[in-house]
């Protein structure tokens, strides 16, 4: 999964101040139920989904994103 993937299907997530390991369960939850596709994402693609949308905002994201 890259960067432009994300945001050319329209899985950035709604601008926050900062982005928590609750996104990421949150976007792996979603998942399940076919928001992102057909499969349902890892933790770590769910992480790179709530990164890559701190990065897509200019916000910050926690030290337990950052972990994953």
């Amino acid at each position: 999964m890259l960067y432009s993937e994300v945001v050319a299907n329209g899985w950035v997530l709604p601008k926050k101040k900062k982005y928590t390991a609750k996104d990421i369960n949150s976007v792996h939850t979603d998942s399940l139920f076919g928001r992102f596709g057909k499969s349902t994402l890892s933790i770590q693609q769910s992480a790179f989904i709530v990164k890559c949308s701190a990065a897509y905002w200019d916000t910050e994201h926690s030290q337990a994103v950052a972990a994953i």
